[in-house]
């Protein structure tokens, strides 16, 4: 029968407090999920709120409002459909798309094509070379809310630096929220020349009813400064660990047996006038085989701040670890991954 094996490390820090009573408890799933109720907000979502919150560290403790649920639009092989048909671990994830359409007599191809309200919050792409035009297309409008080279509008400073945009390993990054009310579609042109682009846009999907103010040129000029003073904030190390108070550990193992399994409150052994931060946790699943595969989609994470449950995730999608990742070990020196230690799954918060 499986088990987890759960530890967990506190350190004090000078800012940002952690709050009075941290929860986790792992759940053991043997029936269906019940889905979570969506409650809409009042808050209009806009560009302007999307950047206040990438700097805002306390809404990582807080359901965010209105809900949304995150969705992927990627160059996966399309002959990937179904673990039961042939093709599924095709592995030619370039240049995939949508679709093909004219627009305005060109030839374009569809990355992405998604109903509002929403907001694309990540990019990625890499490529050879970067010959391509990126249009983004709101809310049925046939004149696109920008229009750049891809490369220069991802991962260069068409609209933003680093780090909200960024090449790094080889990869061009974009963290610039681009919200949209209705509708959004995201096209490039002249692939013959292009040839291969690799490519992921990570995107929001609200409930509907969810107020949602679409990005625009004129709106994002007016806020270049709040632009600049974000990039700032998120460079800037302002979370300092204060090394010479002493850490505080746990260790609690809980065998399986079809029902929730609490472990004890994690209130910092270690409490200052500052607070405490919880820097890891570690979960080691004692399970081979297939009862490893079931044991990582049918244990559940749960986590609450003072009562309030925040994290509700299935143990392996929780995973911020991928095989041949570098970690960090209980000493806090770095170290490969291998795959016979893939049960290791370590959530940092910062």
């Amino acid at each position: 029968m499986p088990r987890a094996i759960v530890y967990t490390d506190t350190i004090t820090s000078k800012e940002n407090p952690m709050p009075k009573k941290f929860t986790l408890t792992l759940l053991f799933l043997f029936l269906a999920v019940p889905q979570l109720a969506i409650t809409l907000s009042a808050q209009t979502v806009t560009l302007s709120t999307l950047l206040d919150e990438m700097i805002d560290r306390d809404a990582l403790t807080r359901f965010p409002e209105p809900a949304y649920v995150c969705v992927q639009a990627s160059s996966y092989d399309r002959a990937s459909k179904s673990p039961d048909e042939p093709g599924w671990f095709a592995n030619n994830d370039t240049a995939q798309f949508i679709r093909e359409e004219t627009n305005a007599g060109r030839k374009e191809w569809v990355l992405m094509d998604a109903e509002g309200p929403g907001a694309i919050v990540r990019w990625w792409i890499t490529a050879p070379h970067y010959r391509t035009t990126v249009r983004i297309y709101l809310d049925g409008s046939d004149t696109p809310a920008i229009e750049a080279n891809i490369g220069d509008l991802i991962g260069g400073d068409y609209l933003a630096g680093a780090p909200l945009s960024a090449e790094k390993a080889r990869g061009r990054n974009l963290y610039l929220p681009i919200p949209y009310a209705k509708h959004c579609k995201v096209t490039v042109d002249n692939m013959q020349a292009q040839g291969n682009l690799y490519y992921q846009i990570n995107y929001r999907t609200y409930a509907k009813g969810a107020n949602v103010q679409s990005f625009t040129l004129a709106n994002f000029n007016s806020l270049k400064e709040k632009v600049d003073n974000v990039q700032k904030e998120l460079l800037r190390k302002n979370v300092q660990y204060d090394v010479d108070r002493p850490r505080s550990s746990s260790r609690t193992v809980i065998r399986t047996g079809g029902t929730p399994h609490p472990l004890p409150d994690f209130a910092p052994v270690v409490r200052s006038q500052n607070g405490a931060v919880r820097t890891s946790i570690w979960i080691k699943v004692d399970a081979e085989g297939e009862e490893l595969a079931q044991a990582l989609r049918s244990t559940v994470i749960s986590i609450k701040f003072d009562d309030k449950e925040t994290v509700w995730c299935p143990l392996g999608d929780g995973s911020v670890c991928q095989l041949g990742a570098e970690i960090l070990s209980g000493n806090g020196r770095k170290q490969v991954e291998s795959p016979k230690n893939q049960w290791r799954r370590m959530i940092k918060s910062v």
